[in-house]
């Protein structure tokens, strides 16, 4: 093997590696969001409302049962104060817990985000619907209290 062939062997390699580096790049630049960061593209409902001097967003999405409810700084360039996913009730997931999981009549009021949840479960009664609050205190986002449920 000569000088020349080397060199463009390992100028070849350089662009394999280069293109390589360029299409993984472009494959984490287009990657979903993380766990912690609701996939907006997926989302079928979302609601904001200024509560205090934070902003509160709920999102639903097409890939799963759950909603994410955000706390944000509007005076600091729309900055995630804190964030919660609901996913499960009683320790059950929404997604396989229950035969249907799911939020209706979302509303801000200054308290947090008031929701019923309704689910049907695997076996046994019926449709059951629980009037729940989540708490927005400040730059929190606090955990889910249900009433007790009422059957359907």
């Amino acid at each position: 093997m000569n000088v020349v062939s080397i060199e463009r062997g390992v100028k070849g390699a350089a662009v394999r590696l280069g293109v390589s580096l360029m299409a993984l790049l472009s494959v984490l630049h287009v990657a979903p969001a993380a766990a912690s960061e609701p996939d907006l593209a997926q989302a079928y409902r979302i609601d904001s409302h200024r509560i205090g001097k934070v902003v509160a967003r709920y999102v639903l999405t097409f890939r799963d049962e759950c909603m994410d409810v955000q706390v944000m700084d509007p005076d600091g360039h729309w900055k995630v104060l804190s964030a919660r996913r609901f996913c499960s009730f009683e320790g059950k997931s929404f997604n396989d817990g229950f035969a249907h999981a799911g939020f209706e009549d979302l509303r801000f009021a200054e308290d947090g985000l008031h929701a019923t949840l309704v689910t049907f479960a695997l076996r046994g009664a019926g449709e059951e619907l629980r009037a729940c609050l989540i708490p927005i205190q400040g730059p929190k986002v606090k955990a889910m209290q249900c009433a007790e449920p009422e059957i359907r």
